[in-house]
């Protein structure tokens, strides 16, 4: 399962939660009844029955829902296309997070028709020919937004959700 949110976002200082805010609610201005609350979302995602499951979210305050581990570790199990650890990785429980920027605001353009971050996420998935795990999708897209940016984009996963150590895997059908 793959959720990708790219909208509005907005931080709740007292309560250090962010929010998602719906295109039609924005003039609304009421967070717990028009807002999406990002902790929820993470709550529905721990009821999800998908095996792997991949959150990317481009918008203002994304990295506050990250409560993961986002240490990224070199992947010392696999060599460049090591088909043994992408069954590997297929078997275990995966629940990655991937946000546009840390606890701050974030550009929408920069991209063409797209944001910044949107532009490279895409460009990474049109420029694959074989199996790519979220690892390296993150580590592509975050040199070339904090390249261009202010921004700080984050990865995480997911551990409140039951992730196992699993990955994310982007396949090209052949």
């Amino acid at each position: 399962l793959l959720i990708y949110y790219a909208g509005h976002g907005k931080k709740d200082l007292k309560m250090q939660r962010a929010y998602w805010i719906p295109i039609d609610a924005i003039k609304k201005n009421e967070a717990d009844r028009y807002w999406y609350d990002t902790t929820l979302v993470t709550a529905h995602l721990g009821r999800s029955k998908a095996k792997h499951i991949l959150l990317v979210v481009d918008s203002c305050f994304s990295g506050v829902m990250l409560r993961g581990n986002n240490d990224i570790q070199a992947d010392l199990e696999r060599g460049s296309d090591d088909e043994v650890y992408y069954q590997k990785m297929l078997q275990r429980i995966a629940r990655v997070y991937i946000a546009s920027g840390g606890d701050a605001p974030v550009h929408d353009g920069g991209g063409g028709n797209h944001s910044l971050f949107a532009k490279n996420f895409i460009d990474v998935l049109k420029k694959n020919s074989s199996n790519m795990n979220s690892q390296e999708v993150f580590i592509y897209v975050k040199k070339r937004v904090e390249g261009h940016s202010n921004q700080n984009p984050n990865y995480s996963f997911i551990d409140e959700i039951s992730h196992s150590n699993g990955e994310f895997i982007f396949s090209v059908k052949n």
